[in-house]
């Protein structure tokens, strides 16, 4: 891990709100004491009473008011957790987890709430999440991390489609890394051998000659596709009930298997058959074999 050495200066300009992971309200204190005691230094009361008001009534919460935490739903306590930051009318704001406690759904509809009214507020945001579907879902850039050091700073599509190195490529979700072998270099298409067949793809994005007559694509789930005349065949050795889709692991070779999406409906089983398509037109390949 490389060393870094220096200051961080926070420009007057810029008021930072914080809420962390293990975040709570004063169980003594009503919702309106609580936002209160964080700009208590304001030392006018009409000007505090103001700026609590208008923060709960932006996160709508307002009939809480004058509940005590233990009287609220999680939804709204987390919603007042939230307000305790934003009271200071922060242009900042870091986010340490502060919903991982919260069940999925509730999760959900918090952030399909709050992160469009930061951005309408013009509230820059840093956020630290576990959650890849999360925050591929809600970020403008994502920074990844490896033990402190960083694998990439992207908007999510470029993680996911076009990632830098096989460390993003694995860590964004169930990805396919497929060693093929390239045969010729034809200018805007390269003929290579995968899966011990020769095919002819479009240059991948960010393509470097290799070192060596090897390529490592990079494939995802979506990026194969199940077709009764495909081009390529396997057979299902896992399937992985998602809901509306089947997570199937499919061994095409003795050494290859790869994971590909099957509408939830029907229902693929273990040792079951499969042809499928490769979408040839958006692999992206990696400095690495």
């Amino acid at each position: 891990i490389k060393e870094f050495q220096g200051k961080i200066i926070q420009s007057p300009d810029v008021v930072i709100g914080y809420v962390a992971q293990d975040e709570s309200l004063d169980p003594q204190l009503t919702i309106f004491e609580n936002l209160a005691q964080e700009i208590e230094t304001v030392n006018e009361p009409e000007k505090i009473a103001n700026q609590v008001r208008s923060t709960l009534s932006m996160l709508e919460i307002t009939n809480e008011i004058d509940s005590y935490p233990r009287e609220i739903s999680g939804g709204q306590y987390q919603r007042a957790i939230i307000g305790k930051a934003l009271v200071r009318n922060p242009n900042l704001l870091l986010l340490d987890e502060p919903f991982g406690h919260l069940d999925e759904r509730l999760r959900f509809e918090l952030m399909t709430e709050l992160f469009p009214l930061f951005k309408s507020q013009g509230i820059a945001l840093i956020w630290v999440t576990h959650q890849n579907h999360e925050a591929l879902a809600f970020s403008d850039r994502i920074m990844v991390l490896n033990h402190g050091e960083v694998q990439a700073v992207e908007a999510p599509y470029e993680l996911v489609y076009r990632p830098k190195n096989l460390f993003t490529a694995q860590f964004m979700g169930r990805a396919n890394t497929v060693v093929a072998k390239l045969l010729e270099d034809q200018g805007e298409t390269l003929s290579i051998k995968v899966f011990n067949k020769t095919i002819e793809i479009k240059k991948p994005e960010g393509y470097k000659m290799p070192q060596y007559e090897e390529l490592l694509l990079v494939l995802r789930a979506s990026q194969i596709v199940k077709a009764e005349k495909g081009e390529f065949s396997g057979r299902i050795v896992e399937a992985l009930f998602l809901g509306e889709r089947y997570l199937c692991e499919v061994e095409v070779t003795p050494e290859v298997s790869l994971w590909m999406n099957v509408p939830g409906h029907e229902r693929p089983e273990k040792n079951q058959k499969i042809r499928f398509d490769i979408d040839k037109e958006r692999l992206h390949s990696l400095s690495e074999v």
